[in-house]
């Protein structure tokens, strides 16, 4: 791994789970036909030192055109090195390290790999019918999630209180079971809410929000995963019933048209407070702010995709919040890369706002879509009607 400066390249390690595209697919395999060409070069020290195929394939990325267009995701949970050096095969004459394997004592690791990221692969485990192999295996059958504590299911003050109020007359406008009995609500505007129906409701409880918060243990750590991409969820029972409910952020979805001149398209946007980079998720309020938490804490997450093979040069992104404007200039766009976040430059007032998006290349500039939201002061003062256009209420 480490080589000596003459080389004028630079050398890389990582995950032996990795995904290629046919476009660097198709580049290496012309490449290494070529003699004394970079991809060449790496493909024969790499012969000639016995590397693993990882070490090859993230080394030539490294030192290809492509080098810009990679998504780095940790997705697999490793427990310690051993020290000793295992061979692989008879032309093996170096050996390497290789991790112990997964027992009992890992078991409180890998619940918060589990909260970082729910999808991802541990290594290594013994064979099933190994004892240790058995006991780790039903400890992770019996885990149903990672236990947190109950009020960092979300960080929305009044959240619970407001769907307390209005979550019968919300079913009902839906056409969905309130609760098991036959009672309804009166849509008639001049009635009391949830109480002058004569639906007595239970009290109501978030069971789990998704994507979760990380634990207290893990803040300040490095919290990324694909679950970024997903709507804030949350799944909400009230005392005493079985059915469970679901209230689900709304996305901004533009047309894919929109960015075709720039070769890339605008895949979702979302607006929120808290937004948290090593997380790469709103740790607060999305869609429905509070007024207090304008400001530098508004961020307007935008999530971007290839449209074309070569992107060429990339252009500047701005985001008109109505009195001033934020750039920031792209260097990546991939479908799983970090999200591109624009923070809000000015105090909004409440009401309904709106921020649009633009996409600016030499003396072009495209408007590509725009993001409504809404700016209270109190939570109780959030309408039904305003609830419903940023977020979807469903039965679970």
């Amino acid at each position: 791994m480490y080589k000596p400066l003459s080389y004028g390249m630079k050398f890389a390690r990582g995950s032996e789970w990795f995904a290629l595209t046919r476009d660097f697919g198709s580049y290496l395999t012309a490449e290494l036909k070529v003699q004394h060409s970079a991809m060449h070069e790496v493909w024969t020290d790499a012969l000639l030192l016995y590397q693993p195929d990882e070490t090859f394939f993230h080394t030539a990325l490294l030192n290809s055109p492509f080098c810009g267009r990679h998504a780095n995701r940790h997705l697999h949970y490793i427990s310690a090195i051993v020290p000793e050096k295992i061979q692989h095969g008879g032309q093996d004459e170096i050996g390497t390290r290789s991790p112990a394997y997964l027992t009992q004592l890992d078991f409180k690791e890998i619940l918060l790999e589990k909260a970082k990221r729910p999808v991802f692969f541990a290594r290594k485990l013994d064979d099933a019918t190994h004892e240790a192999t058995i006991k780790l295996c039903q400890q992770l059958d019996a885990q149903k999630g990672l236990a947190s504590e109950p009020e960092r299911h979300h960080s929305w003050p009044g959240l619970l209180d407001w769907l307390q109020e209005h979550l019968a007359k919300w079913l009902d406008l839906k056409k969905l079971p309130a609760n098991e009995s036959n009672e309804s609500c009166s849509l008639d505007e001049n009635a009391d809410r949830a109480g002058a129906c004569g639906l007595r409701l239970n009290r109501l409880s978030i069971l789990s929000r998704t994507p979760p918060l990380p634990p207290s243990s893990m803040e300040g750590k490095a919290q990324r995963t694909d679950l970024r991409f997903t709507p804030e969820t949350w799944l909400i029972k009230q005392a005493g019933q079985s059915t469970k409910y679901r209230l689900v952020e709304r996305f901004a979805v533009p047309p894919a048209r929109t960015a075709r001149a720039f070769g890339m398209a605008l895949l979702v946007v979302r607006l929120g407070t808290g937004w948290s980079e090593e997380a790469e998720r709103f740790t607060e309020h999305v869609s429905i702010v509070r007024s207090g938490r304008s400001g530098k804490s508004l961020s307007l997450a935008t999530y971007w995709a290839p449209h074309v093979t070569d992107v060429g040069d990339l252009p500047q992104v701005l985001a008109d919040w109505g009195k001033c404007v934020v750039k920031q200039q792209m260097y990546d766009v991939h479908v799983w890369g970090s999200p591109l976040i624009l923070p809000s430059c000015e105090r909004l007032s409440p009401g309904i706002q709106r921020v649009s998006l633009k996409l600016q290349g030499g003396d072009k500039t495209v408007v590509l879509a725009w993001r409504d939201f809404l700016m209270f002061d109190r939570m109780e003062e959030v309408r039904l009607d305003q609830m419903r256009r940023f977020f979807e209420l469903q039965t679970s």
